[in-house]
């Protein structure tokens, strides 16, 4: 189905890809794997069409369905997507056109390759999303895109990836971010694809992900794939050092280090919220004491995200209270919080978007400091613990990388002078390698400077490696709590096996069934 021989792809003097060769054939999948800037994104965009009008795209042979596509204009390549190419990208709130209803979304594959009569689609629309697992699909399919969870826009865009019937499936990237259960589902849709004959280009910087579905992978770095081959024998005996320190970066159960201190810093006593007639947390308590990190999970809907804004003083709970370094604060006006509001920070998924994009780094940790001199001395030493150089001071987060833009974020957090950091999904869109770096940071300083954590987070491995006691939250509720040993190793509530059992593993793969492969 893609055929591609020496693919060089370059934007003015910078070649982003360098001499790529792969092949995709029906019922195959080939994963492309490497760290963020190794190209694997420039590649798929090349195979569609859409490297951009700055970038210069050659090869000696680039055949997508049989045909050379070396000199295809835009008309070429719009005959191309959606029917011999689909392409499920990793963001799809922003891959959807928020102004239209989600079958308007999937029917216009249909529409333009003309692949049904217009009197079935609206039929295939709803059979579509029915069988990428949308529940209700008569409703959905009359819903807008921000009107659906991230996993049930992620099955839209797969299932409008598949309205035209293409013959191969580019796919970005399309788990980061969703839970566990969510992520096995969207695992589940391709893998029925791909056993229903459909190649699939997977592009994934999760080595477990690529476990769970490729027959091969090639490891991308700097442009140029410096390993390739079987996925069984490139992620159990890797040859090329490149290949084993991205998959010696995958989190794993965290060692012993220093013993939490015995002073409770935050602590929640039977918390409740609601919104309408949905209970969004009901009676949950928490003890975080000095040094401790405490890991949340759950799925979309569970809680996790309400628990931490009521955490902060950002939402007044119905129900219990909150208590910072042993005094009251969820039940105080926020003019009273306000001076207090130092002590505890929150790190978001998105740092980029929390930041003003016209401020420099400098300024943008400067503004969490006290006004006076001396200022940009401190916000160049803050720099310089989260692992950054005074070179980055009079950068704009556009010029930052997204391990860079976290440790930024990390910098304005401590600027505050913090015992309590909240951490909602603070690695989850990063590679592999850049979230190892990232949770090796707040280790350090979390035994450098006596931090607490709360570590929010869908990715258990990472829960796992950097938490002492983990919190599984189901439907608001706390289900199961306890030392994170225990809890991984020993869960006793059916829901937390389920969330264990579904999150994949690069062993997944090596364990399948013949057929299964």
């Amino acid at each position: 189905m893609i055929r591609v021989e020496g693919l060089v792809v370059r934007f003015g003097d910078v070649a982003a890809v360098r001499g790529v060769d792969l092949t995709v054939g029906p019922g195959e999948c080939l994963a492309l794997i490497g760290e963020s800037g190794s190209g694997k994104s420039t590649i798929a965009r090349a195979l569609l069409g859409l490297a951009g009008a700055e970038a210069s795209v050659a090869a000696r042979r680039l055949e997508i369905g049989g045909r050379d596509a070396r000199d295809f204009d835009e008309r070429a390549w719009r005959a191309v997507r959606g029917r011999l190419v689909g392409f499920v990208a990793q963001d799809a709130l922003g891959s959807l056109d928020p102004l239209r209803r989600v079958r308007d979304e999937i029917a216009e594959p249909m529409l333009i390759h003309r692949t049904a009569p217009a009197g079935e689609i609206g039929a295939r629309v709803v059979d579509l999303l029915g069988r990428v697992g949308v529940p209700e699909p008569r409703v959905r399919a009359a819903q807008y895109p921000h009107e659906l969870s991230g996993g049930l826009r992620q099955r839209a865009l797969i299932a409008s990836a598949l309205a035209a019937e293409p013959g191969v499936l580019i796919a970005d990237e399309p788990t980061t971010a969703l839970d566990v259960t969510v992520q096995a589902r969207i695992l589940d849709l391709l893998a029925d694809a791909r056993r229903a004959g459909t190649g699939l280009l997977l592009i994934s910087h999760d080595p477990a992900v690529v476990a769970r579905l490729a027959d091969r992978v090639a490891v991308l770095r700097d442009g140029e794939v410096v390993e390739s081959g079987p996925a069984e024998r490139v992620l159990g005996a890797p040859e090329h050092p490149y290949t084993r320190t991205l998959l010696d970066a995958v989190p794993r159960a965290r060692t012993a280090g220093s013993p939490p201190g015995s002073r409770v810093v935050l602590e929640a006593t039977g918390i409740g919220k609601s919104y309408g007639a949905r209970a969004a947390v009901r009676d949950v308590s928490l003890r975080l004491r000095s040094g401790e990190t405490i890991g949340v999970v759950g799925e979309s809907g569970s809680g996790k995200s309400t628990l931490a804004r009521i955490l902060m003083g950002l939402v007044r709970p119905d129900a219990g209270e909150v208590r910072l370094d042993g005094a009251p604060w969820s039940a105080l006006p926020e003019r009273r919080r306000r001076p207090r509001r130092g002590r505890i920070q929150l790190v978001h998924q998105d740092p980029h978007g929390s930041f003003d994009p016209r401020l420099t780094v400098g300024r943008i940790i400067a503004e969490a400091l006290p006004r006076g001199p001396g200022r940009r001395a401190r916000a160049l030493e803050l720099l310089e613990m989260v692992g950054l150089s005074a070179g980055h001071l009079d950068r704009r987060p556009r010029r930052l990388s997204g391990g860079q833009r976290q440790r930024v974020a990390i910098a304005r957090a401590l600027g505050a002078g913090p015992g309590v950091l909240v951490c909602d999904e603070p690695v989850s869109a990063l590679d592999v390698s850049i979230q190892a770096q990232i949770l090796d940071l707040l280790a350090g300083l979390r035994h450098r400077l006596g931090l607490a954590m709360v570590f929010i987070s869908h990715d258990l491995s990472v829960v796992r490696g950097v938490s002492d006691t983990v919190m599984v939250m189901k439907d608001g509720r706390v289900v199961e709590e306890g030392p994170v040993a225990d809890v991984f190793e020993r869960p006793s509530h059916p829901y937390t096996r389920t969330l264990l059992a579904a999150s994949p593993t690069r062993a997944s793969r090596a364990h399948a069934a013949p057929h299964e492969r």
